[in-house]
Order: structure tokens, then C-alpha cells, then sequence
């Protein structure tokens, strides 16, 4: 996405940079659920995260960027690339 601005003979070029990521909704990563069943002698549970998520993988990290270009020769035969 850019945009273009010019303002007392100087252009300015406004470009918002994101890098495409698959999967992005996806629900997180768990690495880690607790499995252990613990009782005490009158046989209640005393494992209060019996079947609960204790970890998870790394987030997912998409770099963004903003590149700002200004020059007083946009439009008068110079190329922007």
C-alpha cells in the first residue's frame, strides 16, 4: 500500500511494507498438556491442572515496514522504483 504526496515542489512517497503469512488465524501451538492424574488417600483429585495447557510454541512474528522516499524530481523524467 503507498500513497504519494506533493507539497511546494518536494514528493513524498509513503509505502507500508508487510511481509504475507499463512496461517495467520490459526490457533496457537501447545507443546505441553499436563497428563499426570494425582489423588490424595481419600481418592479426590489434587492436581488442580489435570488436562490444562502448561506451554506453548512461540508466537508468530510478521515484520512490518514503513519507507518514506522524498525528492524534488518525481515527475520530471526520473524513475521511482
Amino acid at each position: 500500500m503507498s500513497s504519494a504526496c506533493t507539497r511546494r515542489g518536494i514528493a513524498m512517497i509513503l509505502t507500508f511494507l508487510g511481509r504475507a503469512m499463512c496461517n495467520a488465524s490459526n490457533q496457537g501451538t501447545w507443546t505441553t498438556i499436563d497428563t499426570t492424574a494425582r489423588f490424595d488417600a481419600t481418592g479426590a483429585q489434587i492436581n488442580q491442572q489435570f488436562g490444562q495447557v502448561t506451554a506453548a510454541a512461540n508466537p508468530r512474528i510478521v515484520p512490518l515496514g514503513l519507507r518514506v522516499v522524498f525528492s524534488s524530481s518525481f515527475g520530471k523524467g526520473t524513475a521511482y522504483a
